[in-house]
């Protein structure tokens, strides 16, 4: 065998052995893009993101979703994690030579722990790079970029949330329909049973019912800007409002205080928000539609 020819025996396998690193390396990108999502993600139960100390806990119960347990979870957020985790793609796979690098950069990676109601499991790990540009996504061990066909979007932040930026804002979280009865308590109490059409003003004294029913619709849908790290000490609320709904789980206990020129709302005992006059405003609104025809 001369040297030419075993030259050319080397030249055919180094093409051949490239050849089959990318085919591999396709395979790869391939079998990855098929399959780190849920074959269905409509059947998605259960999202876990996080370690112990901090970690998101979303599980469907029924057709509901609840937050660690016992807290209300935002449906609207609820909504777009479930779409982002059912559109985002595979953009390439990070090389062994930037993969280093690209760790470094990135800070500890987040856990995410998706299943389903038929048993199958997708175990990730969710980065982003300083810039907040990049989103990494490793699995089965191989770090790949991701991304949301069509957005522009850091999707490594919306894993990055803390728990309270996945709470509703909502203070009731049943519907019109499921609404058993209203008792809004101040000076006098009014008593409201949908299922009856009733609405009665202890005492039996006049009211603007139109204005009175307009506000109560308002009020089953109101949201807090934002739930308060803080908590509060005051005597008796100047209003309360509570909702019972045919889901015992779902009824609300809102109390409203004031303290000089600020403004509180308590929900169930536990939860704080500060308020805006305005949203001050609207909760006393009731009172001017109690006494509207007296």
């Amino acid at each position: 065998m001369n040297r030419t020819f075993r030259l050319l025996l080397l030249f055919l396998f180094l093409v051949a052995a490239i050849v089959m690193l990318l085919y591999l390396d396709g395979e790869r990108g391939t079998n990855a893009q098929l399959h780190f999502k849920m074959d269905e993600p409509s059947r998605i139960s259960q999202v876990l993101i996080g370690e112990e100390a901090n970690k998101v806990r979303l599980v469907k119960q029924g057709t509901r979703w609840s937050l660690n347990d016992s807290l209300y979870l935002d449906q609207d957020m609820l909504k777009i994690l479930l779409s982002v985790m059912e559109k985002m793609q595979i953009k390439r796979a990070i090389e062994a030579a930037e993969l280093q690098e690209v760790l470094r950069l990135s800070g500890e990676p987040v856990s995410v722990f998706v299943s389903s109601e038929e048993g199958e499991v997708k175990r990730w790990k969710i980065a982003g790079n300083p810039q907040s540009l990049q989103t990494y996504l490793q699995f089965m061990g191989a770090w790949y970029e991701v991304y949301l066909p069509g957005y522009d979007s850091y999707l490594a932040g919306f894993f990055l949330m803390p728990t309270h930026k996945w709470e509703s804002l909502r203070v009731y979280e049943g519907t019109p329909q499921s609404l058993f009865e209203i008792q809004v308590i101040a000076e006098d109490t009014l008593r409201m049973l949908p299922e009856k059409g009733e609405l009665v003003l202890q005492g039996g004294a006049a009211y603007d019912t139109l204005a009175t029913v307009k506000w109560l619709e308002s009020a089953i849908h109101f949201q807090v800007k934002a739930w308060s790290d803080s908590a509060y000490a005051f005597g008796t609320p100047e209003l309360s409002v509570h909702i019972a709904d045919l889901n015992p789980t779902l009824g609300s206990k809102i109390n409203l205080y004031r303290q000089d020129s600020l403004f509180f709302l308590q929900l169930n005992g536990k939860k704080w928000a500060e308020m805006e006059a305005s949203d001050w405003q609207f909760w006393q609104g009731i009172r001017q539609s109690w006494k509207g025809n007296n």
